[in-house]
């Protein structure tokens, strides 16, 4: 977003600073984000009011960002002073991708992509590592996050058990996945 600044003031485990048309919006204080449709916006939280942490987004799976500058619009909601973000995942199909990455202070970070399309829909899943430590890690899997309702396996075949005058016609089906979130930390010993 033009004239939008990201900084990060004081490590890592809280929401990053941003400042916009001279405003200094804390945690993005003034500034309504939604990702989806849902607000992320906290109303009470103990750094300030309308407190918004993006660190659970993925950058490499937002297909579009819709914003607004400019003072304060009734129709983005009361959180709206400084302007609004309205973020959506992407909604096509995603390359299958492999990015590794690392920074200062032992900073390291995975990340697996890809889309798949079966029957009539598109199922897209994404995997997120961190290395906290050299013994502790955490892994977030984002399951079927276009909520698609179709079958993704469907086959046919004929059974006929011992004394069954005919064959049985069967077609079985496995369904996706609901969507899901999935966090897993690890620890070695």
């Amino acid at each position: 977003m033009p004239g939008l600044v990201a900084t990060q003031h004081s490590g890592s485990g809280k929401a990053n600073q941003f400042f916009l048309r001279g405003f200094n919006l804390d945690h993005d204080t003034d500034f309504a984000t939604h990702v989806d449709g849902m607000p992320v916006n906290m109303r009470s939280h103990g750094h300030g009011q309308d407190y918004t942490d993006l660190n659970f987004l993925i950058p490499e799976l937002v297909g579009s960002i819709e914003f607004t500058k400019g003072s304060y619009d009734a129709a983005r909601g009361d959180f709206a002073g400084a302007g609004s973000a309205h973020i959506n995942v992407a909604s096509r199909p995603v390359d299958t991708r492999l990015s590794l990455g690392g920074g200062d202070f032992g900073f390291r970070r995975a990340l697996l992509t890809g889309s798949a399309d079966v029957a009539s829909g598109t199922l897209l899943n994404a995997r997120l590592g961190y290395d906290l430590s050299d013994r502790l890690s955490i892994t977030v899997d984002a399951l079927n996050m276009l909520d698609s309702n179709d079958r993704d396996i469907q086959y046919f075949y004929e059974s006929q058990l011992r004394g069954e005058p005919a064959p049985v016609e069967d077609r079985p089906f496995h369904v996706f996945e609901p969507r899901a979130i999935r966090a897993y930390l690890e620890y070695t010993f």
